[in-house]
Parts: C-alpha cells; sequence; structure tokens
C-alpha cells in the first residue's frame, strides 16, 4: 500500500500501535520514516532515472546512426530498454551482425527488438531508430 502523505503513514504507524503520539510527537515520527526511507534508497540502489532518446533528434554523441548512441556518463546500470513503450530484449554480442568493413549492420527500417552494450556505454540497438520513434532507457542512478 503507497501512502500519499507523512500524515497517513504517521496515522498508520499510530494505529499499529507501535507509539504514541504523546509518547512521541508526529513531528519526530516523520523524521524517523524520512531516515528510513533514505537508508533504504542507499542501500537498495532504488534510484531510477529515465534517460530518452528521440529517433527524429539525434543526439550528438550519435555514432554513424541511431542504431548505436553513445550514453552519458552518469547513466548507471542498465536495468531496460523500451521503444515507443515496448519492451526490448537484451541481445549477446554475438548476435550483432557486422558488414565486411567491421561497421554494424544497419538493420530494416522497423522498430528496433533487442538491444545490447558494446564498449563503454555504447547502446547497441538491432535495428535503426525509427525518425518518429523514442527510445527511453532505464537505469539505476
Amino acid at each position: 500500500m503507497i501512502y500519499r502523505s507523512w500524515t497517513k503513514l504517521t496515522d498508520r504507524v499510530y494505529m499499529l500501535g507501535a507509539l504514541d503520539e504523546k509518547e512521541k510527537p508526529r513531528p519526530f515520527v516523520v523524521d524517523l520514516l524520512k531516515e528510513g526511507e533514505r537508508e533504504l534508497i542507499k542501500t537498495g540502489g532504488l534510484i531510477e532515472g529515465i534517460y530518452h532518446i528521440d529517433g527524429s533528434e539525434y543526439p550528438a554523441s550519435a555514432i554513424e546512426s541511431t542504431r548505436e548512441i553513445l550514453l552519458p556518463d552518469y547513466v548507471g546500470r542498465i536495468k531496460s530498454v523500451h521503444v515507443d513503450g515496448n519492451l526490448l530484449q537484451r541481445f549477446n554480442s554475438d548476435q550483432m551482425q557486422l558488414k565486411s568493413n567491421n561497421r554494424f549492420d544497419e538493420g530494416t527500417t522497423g522498430l528496433p527488438t533487442a538491444w545490447n552494450i558494446s564498449g563503454s556505454k555504447r547502446l547497441t540497438l538491432n535495428q535503426r531508430l525509427g525518425q518518429t520513434s523514442r527510445c527511453s532507457v532505464f537505469y539505476e542512478a
């Protein structure tokens, strides 16, 4: 159950009988809960970020095409990649197709269906990102 305010959460704490409002005032309980939240985030790695890549506005860090994109340094471990809301599967590095000049094959003009990381912070899609498509990279911050 998600509580949308500290008041509702502290009401729940008092209702469970863990603390009495006369013994421990509400601001004290809120501070304890906030401290617990910070510890949970710090130890659990729960902070998640999203990096968006628009097919129409190729980022300056695009390499050759929108099929291989250099991610910024602040992007941590990638949790998932979506294109236009569709979850992409991760493919193995041996499934990457190289042309005779050791460049990645551009693939068809359809939407990507898989991704992988090649090199350092280099997101590789199995097909070219369309002009109207949007790629969302979910990562641990």
